[in-house]
């Protein structure tokens, strides 16, 4: 939990975002994360946290969400995340995170 709150911290920044982020880690059966635009509360599953790879790419995703205020992928939202994370490590970060859960997982 440590290690992805130092990522919220450092990834938040260089987004730019203002606003007060939470982060919570829970078991999730099928997601492997999500945002709530309201709270501005992001939670990712216990098992994917463990990676920083995966909780780099599952928290600057829902970040980005956050930052938009839309739960859409615009041309913007892939901008934002290409800016920060080459599109090469997030296929990988995606590929590893469907590998932990075994292939029972939504991304979205």
């Amino acid at each position: 939990m440590e290690e992805a709150s130092s990522l919220l911290t450092l990834l938040s920044s260089q987004l730019g975002l203002d606003r007060k982020v939470n982060l919570r880690i829970k078991k999730y059966r099928k997601w492997a994360a999500s945002a709530n635009l309201r709270t501005a509360t992001i939670t990712i599953d216990e098992d994917l946290a463990n990676s920083y790879e995966v909780a780099k790419y599952l928290i600057l995703h829902e970040l980005i969400h956050i930052k938009l205020d839309t739960k859409y992928h615009s041309d913007e939202f892939y901008r934002l995340l290409y800016s920060i994370m080459e599109e090469d490590e997030v296929k990988a970060a995606m590929e590893e995170a469907v590998s932990i859960k075994r292939g029972k997982i939504r991304m979205h």
